[in-house]
């Protein structure tokens, strides 16, 4: 695709003024080896409502969409429980938010799809196929190039909204049939190698707790089964250290969830320093890590900024090697944590909602902990403890001061560090190679299709 602007001046042919706005005279011109057409010739919207409340004893099939890519079949209701209409989406039909088009809120329908119904919020239409196939469209959707066209006719008012008569009103290259399910392949073939990385990149990962669970003589069946056979709980007096019900509810359970057969289990307080208090010298510039900056997918951190020392002063210190876990819902779940390095004058500082962890014991490998409080079922039990501060959920610092964890000699804790370092080194590489190839496929398949 040519794309051709002018920023002085420009001449617009009369048959062009189909919306009398000053922003769409001065819209990006595109060229193409492919005919050029207004999607107003291929697409056509269904517009019509049906009032399901009006078969009231009659079953309707709901979907729904996810932040991503796909809609899905979500529940079944009788008629009589629906209060509003809803658009029918048939096969092959495309609905998009017209308010998140932007982000790429478009989905199309495919035969995998049962349900029909779907919300009047969407925008749904069809296209004409025996000129545009609708998942070739739905690919153009997508693109970041098809995307600037949707913003520069996008209509503005508290919010982007893009009605489905300026989308008609979008011109794009059209190849024939046959060219169209040929850049459809293409564009599969690398979607499918994506997702085969990325599967075993979620193998891996599950392959994680495994090991661990091996290594360290647990039988995670055995001790769930433990935990939930608990209906009712005694608790001795000598264990009643806090006065608060969820603790008490659940202390008992925070040595059972990890119990070793062949180690000695001990609370993270008797290993660790936790939410140590962090001291250092005036005038120096120091490294800020704000929560955005932590990768729950490959458990480190991505980038930092530099500071002065004035400006962190409400803010949580560290120091080089902490262990920094986040604290609030919903990072706390995703595994907002890391082990800091690389730090601007040794020191760090960031969210309050970090809880930092700091390690002074040489028998101890801090990595160690971190593998283990990076366990799904250790997050998952963190839930537990959830307390409630300003409309946000935390987990506060009794559930980590008394996790009792197993505690293998410092040599085990090295060999079973560097054998789950390799194991992420080859998830990162998986991931990437995901990454890679969906960005290859989204590279082919705009250069195929606009030049």
């Amino acid at each position: 695709m040519e794309v051709i602007q002018n920023t002085f001046l420009k001449f617009i042919e009369f048959k062009e003024f189909s919306l009398w706005d000053v922003k769409r005279l001065f819209l990006t011109t595109i060229k193409s080896d492919y005919q050029i057409i207004s999607l107003k010739e291929v697409i056509k919207e269904r517009s019509e409502k049906i009032s399901l409340f009006n078969f009231p004893n009659e079953k309707f099939w709901i979907l729904w969409v996810n932040n991503k890519e796909w809609i899905f079949d979500a529940y079944e209701e009788l008629g009589k429980n629906i209060n509003q209409s809803y658009k029918k989406m048939h096969l092959r039909d495309i609905a998009y938010n017209p308010y998140r088009v932007n982000v790429g809120s478009v989905w199309i329908k495919l035969e995998q799809h049962i349900f029909d119904y779907i919300s009047p919020a969407y925008v749904v239409f069809s296209c004409d196929t025996k000129r545009l196939l609708p998942e070739f469209f739905w690919f153009i959707f997508k693109s970041d190039l098809f995307n600037g066209l949707v913003q520069e006719n996008t209509t503005w008012s508290v919010r982007q909204n893009l009605k489905f008569s300026t989308l008609a009103e979008i011109k794009i290259p059209l190849p024939n049939l046959e060219e169209q399910k040929r850049i459809i392949d293409n564009y599969q073939n690398h979607l499918k190698e994506a997702d085969e990385a990325n599967k075993k990149a979620i193998e891996l990962e599950g392959s994680i707790e495994k090991y661990l669970m091996k290594e360290l003589g647990i039988d995670l069946q055995r001790r769930e089964k433990i935990i939930n056979l608990n209906t009712f709980k005694v608790i001795n007096f000598l264990d009643t250290e806090k006065w608060w019900t969820k603790y008490l509810l659940n202390s008992l359970d925070l040595w059972k969830i990890l119990k070793s057969d062949i180690f000695p289990m001990r609370k993270l307080k008797e290993l660790l320093e936790i939410n140590p208090l962090t001291n250092f010298k005036k005038n120096l510039s120091i490294s800020f890590i704000p929560m955005k900056y932590i990768s729950d997918e490959y458990w480190e951190i991505m980038h930092q900024d530099i500071i002065s020392w004035t400006e962190s002063n409400w803010y949580t210190k560290f120091k080089e090697w902490d262990l920094i876990w986040s604290r609030i819902t919903p990072c706390m779940q995703n595994g907002k944590s890391a082990i800091v390095k690389n730090l601007e004058n040794w020191i760090w500082c960031g969210s309050t909602e970090y809880h930092v962890l700091r390690n002074s014991n040489s028998n101890i490998k801090l990595e160690y902990i971190y593998t283990i409080l990076r366990l799904e079922k250790i997050l998952k039990f963190a839930m537990n403890y959830f307390t409630w501060s300003a409309w946000q959920q935390r987990v506060p610092k009794e559930f980590l001061e008394d996790l009792q964890i197993p505690l293998p000699p410092i040599k085990i804790q090295e060999k079973i560090v560097s054998h789950i370092t390799a194991m992420k080194d080859e998830i990162k590489g998986f991931k990437r190679l995901s990454e890679n190839l969906k960005e290859t496929a989204k590279m082919e398949l705009e250069r195929g299709i606009f030049n």
